[in-house]
């Protein structure tokens, strides 16, 4: 996995300045906003509901107790986020999310 690289420097990005991204990012190299890609937009609002979701079936079908589950669910909610930086994409133009 790699980290998103700014569109008009080619900076790398670390971890930490992207954790909280939410809609743009200024490159600390070259001063430009960059923007999350409406791609990577779209598919991020899904990635921790799906997969807090699909853990808790999983885990209820295995027939493990509610106090587990939660736990467990929650650490995965918690991955997905911290993971998620290394799934964005920039562009130097905002685009429309639809």
């Amino acid at each position: 996995m790699k980290l998103p690289n700014c569109s008009t420097c080619n900076y790398s990005f670390r971890w930490k300045e992207l954790f909280f991204t939410f809609g743009s990012k200024k490159c600390p190299n070259c001063g430009v906003y960059q923007f999350i890609t409406a791609q990577k937009r779209r598919q991020s609002v899904w990635v921790s509901p799906i997969a807090a979701a699909a853990s808790a079936i999983f885990l209820q079908w295995a027939g493990l107790p509610f106090s587990i589950t939660i736990p467990i669910v929650l650490t995965v909610v918690v991955l997905a986020l911290l993971l998620n930086p290394f799934f964005l994409e920039f562009t130097e133009k905002e685009e429309p999310l639809f």
